[in-house]
């Protein structure tokens, strides 16, 4: 069998102190050799330790932060403001962009339809209302709000004519 023997042990202990003194400074030149190598290579790779402070606020609000748009819609057609209809039965469906940022920044965010409110989809911000109008003058209102204050009121007429 091969049997592996460690020649650093020298018979004179003077000897024997040197080689392990040699040792031990290849093993700090390996130490420092690294820490230059990862000296180096941090000005060249970003990398960010966590940090463990708390957001203590709700970031500041901007009404041009959110944007989102609607439409109304009978049967596979879109109708505008001031139509007349015979059928009272409408779709409402819209959609805000951006909404995991606008769900992540302000998680309150509400959107209502006739002070309604209404789910969102997380995964795309889109939103989906059926509706029965009644008799005369319909007025959809939709709108969102933010920390308890509401914006965007958005309105449009559907003259239901029966």
């Amino acid at each position: 069998m091969l049997k592996l023997i460690r020649n650093d042990e020298h018979k004179n202990p003077k000897i024997a102190g040197l080689v392990n003194i040699i040792h031990w400074q290849g093993r700090i030149i390996a130490l420092l050799v690294l820490a230059l190598i990862i000296s180096l290579a941090s000005r060249y790779v970003h990398f960010e330790f966590p940090s463990q402070k708390n957001v203590a606020y709700i970031p500041e609000f901007n009404q041009n932060d959110i944007q989102y748009y609607f439409n109304v819609y009978q049967n596979d057609k879109i109708l505008s403001h001031g139509t007349n209809t015979l059928d009272p039965k409408v779709t409402i469906l819209g959609q805000i962009y951006d909404s995991e940022t606008v769900m992540e920044k302000w998680p309150d965010f509400t959107i209502f339809v006739n002070n309604a409110v209404i789910p969102i989809t997380k995964r795309n911000g889109s939103f989906q209302v059926e509706l029965n109008l009644k008799k005369g003058l319909n007025i959809i209102e939709v709108a969102y709000r933010v920390n308890g204050q509401e914006y965007d009121r958005r309105q449009t007429v559907i003259n239901y004519i029966k």
